[in-house]
This record gives C-alpha cells, sequence and structure tokens, in this order.
C-alpha cells in the first residue's frame, strides 16, 4: 500500500500474548513496514522497527477493554501513517463509536 509492504497475521502462530518479538522478527524477514494482528482481542499500537497494530475485538473484547476497532490511513507523499482507534459504547438500542487513541508516526 502506497509504497510499503504490510503482514497481516491472527498472531497465534507468533506468542502475542507473552511477546511481540517473534512477530517483529517475521516483519523483517518479509521486509513488512506495518504489522496488524489479532489474537488477544486488546487493541495496541507500537512503533519499533516497523509498526505494529492490534484493532482489539468488536465482538470478544478481553482484558477489561471495550469493543474496538481500528482505521488506518497511509500517506505514500508524507512517508506517515495516521492510525485511529475506536470504542464501540451502546447506551440503548444506540451505539457509538468513540475516537480514543489517535496516533501519528512518521516512518523512517
Amino acid at each position: 500500500a502506497c509504497g510499503h509492504k504490510i503482514f497481516m497475521t491472527h498472531g497465534h502462530r507468533y506468542g502475542v500474548y507473552s511477546s511481540l518479538e517473534n512477530l517483529e522478527h517475521e516483519a523483517q524477514i518479509v521486509g513488512a513496514d506495518f504489522v496488524f494482528f489479532g489474537h488477544t482481542h486488546v487493541p495496541q499500537f507500537e512503533y519499533r522497527k516497523c509498526i505494529l497494530l492490534n484493532p482489539g475485538s468488536i465482538s470478544l473484547p478481553r482484558s477489561y477493554s471495550s469493543p474496538s476497532f481500528a482505521m488506518v490511513t497511509i500517506f505514500a507523499e508524507k512517508k506517515q501513517m495516521e492510525a485511529s482507534f475506536y470504542r464501540i459504547e451502546r447506551s440503548g438500542n444506540q451505539e457509538f463509536y468513540k475516537l480514543y487513541s489517535p496516533e501519528s508516526f512518521i516512518l523512517h
């Protein structure tokens, strides 16, 4: 996407509950700039040698996290990525999407 390589995986084969080291290592092997993963159902965003993003879970959040999802925009001309996390909150029969942790990083 926009000249960047994206690696997507569920995450269970990389031991993401205990560490992101194996996932980061695989990203280096395949030359990925971004890694999108899941398995833990907990939102997470880390900038290491690549960007690691877990959007959380809409239907089965864990570890006291709220139902969530992430929206990612990659700007090729600026070498920049923006990730916005949203919580899904319910009130009666209505759902609300609440922005709760926007992040923006300049890529090297």
